[in-house]
C-alpha cells in the first residue's frame, strides 16, 4: 500500500520501544479486564498485531479510499494513546471483552468486531476526553 494511502506502520507498532510500550498496556488490561483475558492473556507482540488490524480495517472501511464510508474513523491519537487507561488500553480491552462475550476463542482479524464497538468506543473516548 503506498503512503498516500495512509496504511498504519507495521515498523512502528513491531518495534522494540513500541513493543516495550505496549507492556503498560498489556498491564492495564490484565487488571481491568481481568476476566476477559484470564484465559488467553495477549502478548505485547498479540496486541501490536490486532492494533495494525484495526488500523487498517479503520482504513480501509473508513478512510479515504472508501467506497461509501458509514462512520468515521476514530482519531489516531485514540491508537496513540499507550498510557495506562489511555485509549488503546480501552479500545483493545473492549475488544478482548466482546470476544469474551462472543465466545470467541481465537481474537484473528476483528473486522466484524470494530464495526459492531466502534460507536461504544467512540462514546466512551468522547466520555474519557470531558473527564480530563
Amino acid at each position: 500500500m503506498s503512503k498516500k494511502e495512509s496504511s498504519p506502520s507495521a515498523c512502528f507498532w513491531e518495534s522494540p520501544e513500541t513493543l516495550a510500550q505496549l507492556e503498560v498496556v498489556r498491564q492495564w488490561i490484565g487488571k481491568h479486564y481481568k476476566k476477559y483475558v484470564l484465559v488467553d492473556s495477549p502478548s505485547c507482540q498479540t496486541l501490536s498485531m490486532v492494533t495494525l488490524q484495526l488500523l487498517q480495517f479503520q482504513e480501509d472501511v473508513f478512510g479515504k479510499q472508501a467506497a461509501n464510508p458509514a462512520l468515521t474513523k476514530l482519531p489516531a491519537q485514540c491508537f496513540m494513546d499507550l498510557r495506562p487507561g489511555g485509549g488503546l488500553c480501552h479500545i483493545l480491552g473492549i475488544a478482548y471483552k466482546f470476544k469474551m462475550e462472543q465466545g470467541w476463542y481465537v481474537l484473528k482479524v476483528i473486522y466484524c468486531l470494530f464495526l459492531v464497538f466502534l460507536l461504544h468506543i467512540s462514546m466512551s473516548y468522547i466520555t474519557l476526553q470531558a473527564e480530563v
